[in-house]
């Protein structure tokens, strides 16, 4: 994430590259990681650790709400 913001400061937010792509992908896996696998959802869902495919679409749509 350091990178994409030392491009808007250095370079101006209109030129940013896409090569801070990859920060925004590791930490959006990391989120549902957290989410998903390590019981960080809170107690609307339970603390459970599941594959996106043992979920039904219900759950997996707030976990991609929680994520966001």
């Amino acid at each position: 994430m350091g990178g994409h913001v030392a491009e808007e400061l250095f370079i101006g937010e209109n030129k940013v590259t896409s090569g801070c792509s990859n920060d925004f992908e590791n930490a959006t896996k990391l989120a549902y990681s957290a989410v998903r696998h390590f019981g960080m959802f809170g107690e609307n869902a339970g603390y459970i650790s599941q594959d996106k495919e043992g979920l039904s679409d219900k759950h997996n749509a707030m976990i991609d709400k929680t994520v966001k």
